[in-house]
């Protein structure tokens, strides 16, 4: 509370306690309301929502998704399709449709579930509008939502869209190294955040957010998208990058081109900085 009184004094902003809620992981509840009844606010529940996104969810359900599948049908409802035109709906399908879950999709990862529901949603307004009955699908969905060199109509795919927006994250990592978020995954997953390995290390804690992230470049590649090889960095002074777990341009990682080396050097974690000297007599490798 002093913390917060010396925040309001430096900057003028007020913090309403009466409108905040504490919440407690690993907290008994009775010491919970103790100190919430001394602080004067609430006592929060998991999950909540923040900027628009559930915390605390582990978002791997349809229920969990709920709020997503309301604003479809809830959009779906303020629409006069019928006076609508075909071309008018591709718009909105386009538009509005996709764009409804890119907040969402932007940090979770969809259960196929929900990918397939609101897929059918999108495809049931394309060919029957609102309130016009079923209709016969002409063209598979997978095709109508093609881009137009592959002859669709460029609407994209749901699944696509979350893996991409989950993908942005590794760019983020790597380009936000000193943010505090960058520091968090790092003290858990190590150096690389368990991206180079593609998958999380078995002794440390599960966060399925990150998880999630982690699973989208694995995903991207077996769905033949080189998306590993899509992201590029300068090494600069080599101490944020890997000698032996980066990929190298034209190469595998060198812990696969070389695998004999790499099993007998002890030092599999170093950077390339603590790996190479630069003297007069030119670059020499450092060898453990």
């Amino acid at each position: 509370m002093n913390l917060l009184k010396c925040f309001e004094l430096a900057s003028g902003l007020k913090v309403n306690v009466h409108k905040s809620s504490i919440f407690g992981i690993g907290v008994d509840e009775a010491e919970l309301n103790v100190l919430a009844n001394h602080m004067g606010c609430q006592v929060g529940k998991f999950p909540f929502i923040y900027l628009g996104l559930p915390i605390g969810s582990r978002m791997r359900k349809l229920n969990d998704w709920i709020a997503v599948v309301e604003k479809f049908n809830n959009r779906l409802l303020s629409w006069k399709a019928r006076s609508t035109s075909f071309g008018g709906w591709v718009v909105l399908i386009k538009l509005v449709l996709t764009s409804l879950p890119l907040y969402y999709f932007s940090l979770f990862r969809a259960p196929p579930t929900v990918i397939k529901y609101l897929e059918s949603v999108r495809r049931n307004f394309f060919w029957g509008g609102l309130g016009l009955g079923s209709k016969i699908s002409w063209v598979k969905w997978e095709n109508v939502i093609n881009s137009f060199w592959n002859g669709g109509l460029n609407i994209g795919s749901l699944k696509s869209k979350n893996l991409v927006l989950l993908g942005k994250w590794w760019w983020r990592f790597k380009t936000e190294a000193d943010s505090l978020w960058v520091k968090v995954i790092r003290s858990i997953y190590g150096s690389f955040g368990g991206l180079l390995s593609g998958n999380v290390n078995s002794h440390s804690p599960k966060i399925d957010v990150w998880h999630s992230i982690i699973q989208a470049g694995t995903l991207m590649e077996d769905l033949q998208v080189r998306f590993k090889d899509s992201l590029s960095k300068k090494i600069g002074d080599g101490g944020s990058t890997s000698f032996w777990h980066e990929h190298w341009i034209g190469e595998d990682k060198l812990s696969k081109t070389f695998p004999r080396l790499f099993k007998l050097d002890q030092a599999t974690d170093v950077m390339v900085k603590d790996k190479l000297v630069f003297d007069e007599g030119g670059t020499n490798f450092i060898w453990s």
